[in-house]
């Protein structure tokens, strides 16, 4: 499991290998949506959401990160949380191609972006 997305009108839902898939509770309604919003936001955090309609926060929580996405979307607050783990991958384990992580790590000046599809997180 990668993410836990809570929205209104739908039950609890998570994403498996990229497929999201829906529990069988019951629909989240509008109050149980801003109680759990409540949960991981502080005041700060909550005006922002009010504010610009989504705020991005991290908790660390008996050594596991969660990023933490709360926004509105068409029917009113939704959040979405995904665990993160907290060591660094050493970088042969990342899957760059044909060792070229070497290149990239001997080059004396300039920006490289490294990047990934949209959801690999």
């Amino acid at each position: 499991m990668t993410d836990l997305h809570l929205k209104i009108g739908t039950p609890p839902s998570y994403r498996v290998d990229g497929e999201l898939k829906i529990t069988s509770g019951r629909p989240l309604d509008t109050h149980t949506i801003e109680a759990l919003t409540r949960t991981p936001l502080d005041e700060v955090e909550l005006a922002t959401l009010r504010k610009f309609r989504s705020v991005n926060t991290s908790h660390l929580i008996d050594g596991i990160r969660y990023r933490v996405n709360s926004l509105f979307d068409r029917h009113g607050m939704a959040l979405a949380i995904r665990a993160l783990d907290v060591r660094t991958p050493q970088i042969e384990m990342i899957g760059f191609p044909n060792g070229v992580w070497e290149d990239i790590v001997k080059l004396g000046q300039g920006l490289v972006l490294v990047t990934g599809t949209t959801g690999a997180g």
